[in-house]
């Protein structure tokens, strides 16, 4: 049996290392986290970014594109109540009664057709590749296609299409959902990073990122960041804008940021380190 090699191990590090990939989740979703995602990810690359495709902002995430780390956040649900956004297909089962995605993804798993899922999602990538962008990555937004094995096998099939490594939730959901994604994944030859952490509510106390990297394990962690500028636009959209805006502002203090990661023996990677290593492997 070959031995599995851990992915650091595999990039070319000890395998005592603790590798960090800071990814900035909703480029394109507002001008706000537009504004605050670029401000991060062009300061001295610290971080790679995620582009929501259909959301009204990503026009405004084109234009501002410099070649930075960016790769695509698929995009297959609208949450918000009064900020809506619409597939690119605009394929039947897509759509809710208003004419946009789904507000949740039960709505969305109870009625979308798996082949215009698979249309949409391809979609959303050639029309980033289309408008500049060098695509490192490719995630799903509340990740709506990591927890139904059928909408799963679409995802694994458009990251092998393009050669994409890939987000996935935390072992932890396997047993709510019912099957081992990781382990598929792994079997079907998909680079994906070890673990995911995000900044989040504990018993009503906002955990910052700074307070998430000193526990950060050996191996590869993808940070979800949801960075942006505290505005009347944010705030109208969402009731969570204090994990956003420190996001933003741990992120943008990169001194103190970085001394943080130096006192942890943390390395900074992006996706795109794993992307060369799935190509050159493949």
């Amino acid at each position: 049996m070959n031995e599995i090699v851990p992915l650091n191990r595999a990039l070319g590090y000890d395998e005592n290392d603790k590798l960090l990939i800071l990814n900035c989740t909703e480029l394109g979703m507002s001008f706000s986290t537009t504004q605050a995602t670029y401000e991060v990810i062009n300061k001295e690359n610290l971080a790679t970014a995620s582009l929501m495709m259909p959301c009204p902002f990503s026009r405004v995430a084109i234009e501002g594109y410099r070649g930075t780390n960016v790769g695509i956040r698929l995009v297959l649900t609208s949450p918000f109540s009064y900020y809506r956004w619409e597939p690119i297909t605009h394929l039947r089962s897509l759509l809710d009664g208003d004419g946009g995605f789904p507000k949740t993804i039960f709505d969305f798993w109870e009625h979308a057709d798996s082949d215009e899922v698979y249309k949409e999602c391809t979609a959303q990538i050639e029309k980033a590749i289309i408008y500049g962008f060098d695509v490192t990555h490719v995630s799903d937004h509340c990740g709506v296609l990591n927890f139904r094995p059928e909408l799963f096998s679409i995802y694994m099939d458009i990251a092998l299409d393009y050669k994409l490594p890939i987000s996935l939730a935390n072992s932890e959901f396997e047993t709510k959902v019912g099957f081992e994604y990781r382990k598929v994944a792994t079997n079907t030859g998909l680079v994906f990073p070890d673990f995911t952490v995000r900044a989040d509510y504990d018993n009503n106390k906002l955990s910052s990122v700074a307070d998430i990297l000193p526990q950060i394990k050996p191996g590869v962690t993808e940070c979800i960041l949801r960075p942006s500028k505290d505005t009347p636009e944010i705030q109208s959209i969402t009731d969570d804008k204090n994990i956003r805006m420190d996001d933003f502002n741990t992120l943008n203090d990169s001194e103190t940021f970085k001394e943080i990661l130096a006192q942890n023996n943390i390395k900074l990677i992006t996706f795109d380190t794993l992307r060369q290593y799935l190509r050159n492997t493949s």
